[in-house]
């Protein structure tokens, strides 16, 4: 609960730079300014201190991606697919190796984005948006529904892919929050339909919620009422 209390800090920890910063330089002629020009005005034992801040989460976010790049390739895809046992340290090289060419590909794919977009923030929004509703699909399948099957949620995240794509083709000015609602309406009905066509039935190895106790103390109950209570709040207070 701790955590969630945090949590409430982000969307000023996130917005309150900008508003600063619109007030201290009315002349800012581009947004993305912002936050160099904010850097500015901090003294110099400060701006050290933001500055390593800044390159210790970056690094701490490459890292746990590339990682996971790795070993989704090497052990889902690799040793999956291989014809033959592969040793510990084949996968561990190979691993190496999909974590510095994923990077690579990342530089060159970042490179003619840099200065030619509005913001960056929205961008990683926008393109993230691709995935994650068939994600979410496959999240909520896979605790809440017993029957689903590996097709039916490999549809899913297809359908995500593809109907984002082609709704940001061809319906551009749709805001991208909306193109994920209607993308994951989308990506659950197909799982739906896949299974009935399929006719799959109750897996034995699945999660049976009934029989998981999921009874909260009072005082949980009462922090998660106060913390949504002040979400809504802070929201309709910043919309």
């Amino acid at each position: 609960m701790f955590a969630a209390y945090l949590k409430l800090l982000m969307p000023f920890v996130v917005v309150l730079p900008g508003i600063c910063a619109a007030v201290i330089f009315p002349s800012l002629e581009r947004s993305d300014q912002a936050y160099p020009m904010m850097m500015s005005l901090l003294p110099n034992g400060l701006l050290g201190l933001t500055f390593a801040a800044l390159i210790a989460a970056i690094i701490s976010s490459l890292a746990s991606m590339t990682n996971s790049i790795s070993t989704i390739f090497t052990i889902d895809v690799y040793r999956n697919l291989s014809s033959k046992e592969v040793s510990e340290a084949s996968l561990v090289k190979i691993g190496r190796n999909v974590a510095w060419i994923s990077v690579l590909i990342a530089v060159i794919c970042a490179k003619p984005l840099l200065g030619s977009m509005e913001s960056a923030f929205q961008y990683i929004q926008n393109f993230t948006g691709f995935f994650t509703p068939g994600i979410l699909v496959i999240f909520l399948v896979a605790l809440f529904w017993n029957r689903a099957t590996t097709l039916s949620v490999l549809i899913a995240a297809i359908t995500s892919l593809v109907l984002s794509f082609l709704i940001f083709l061809f319906a551009p000015d749709l805001p991208f929050i909306h193109r994920m609602a209607i993308v994951f309406l989308f990506s659950g009905l197909m799982c739906f339909i896949t299974v009935q066509f399929q006719r799959a039935k109750i897996h034995n190895n699945a999660i049976f919620l009934n029989d998981i106790n999921f009874v909260t103390s009072k005082s949980f109950n009462v922090n998660t009422i106060v913390i949504v209570g002040l979400l809504v709040i802070f929201y309709f207070l910043l919309w």
